[in-house]
């Protein structure tokens, strides 16, 4: 899949590689808040990028495979003609994605 994703993906590698301020880090420390892994956090978010790709393709296509064209995929367990409400709602994000 290129296009949004890859970006969305790629950028998030970019937050992965950096290394946040000292200001961020404290926040994410303090004994006043939730304590925060924050590289954990941007590779989870990374993860799960990765992984709504991969889940999309099957649940609108039926395979983990992106269908070339760029149009969004067609046989799989949600269907247009069956579920077409939920079809057009996640072929919408497929297609702010790819």
């Amino acid at each position: 899949m290129a296009g949004n994703s890859t970006a969305i993906i790629t950028d998030l590698q970019t937050a992965i590689n950096g290394t946040p301020s000292a200001t961020a880090q404290a926040a994410a420390i303090a004994a006043a808040g939730p304590i925060t892994d924050l590289q954990g956090t941007f590779k989870l978010l990374q993860t799960k990028a990765q992984e709504m790709r991969v889940l999309l393709n099957y649940l609108l296509g039926g395979q983990a495979t992106t269908p070339a064209g760029g149009t969004s995929p067609t046989g799989g367990l949600i269907t247009s003609g069956s579920d077409s409400a939920i079809y057009t709602a996640l072929a919408q994000v497929f297609n702010d994605l790819v």
